[in-house]
């Protein structure tokens, strides 16, 4: 796991180790740059990656079915990503 602080630190840091990155758990709500924007611009380095995306409130920003709503509980999470890499 590589803990980001932010969008852009997460892009920064999927820059720097994408060869060992196969999933992003991004939030959606996030300073500098949010979780949407990081993947767009994660998903151009590196066309399919997977991602999962994590929110206590979505909105409008993000229509993708991959959102695991907050709070949730460690069970759930392991569901959500055993079934993305079935």
């Amino acid at each position: 796991m590589i803990e980001a602080y932010d969008g852009q630190d997460a892009v920064e840091k999927f820059g720097e180790r994408q060869e060992e990155i196969h999933l992003l758990v991004l939030d959606i709500m996030m300073p500098r740059k949010s979780g949407k924007e990081a993947y767009d611009e994660i998903s151009k380095l590196k066309p399919g990656i997977k991602a999962l995306f994590v929110s206590g409130y979505a909105g409008d920003s993000i229509t993708h079915t991959d959102i695991l709503a907050k709070p949730f509980k460690a069970r759930m999470l392991l569901n959500r990503l055993a079934g993305m890499f079935n």
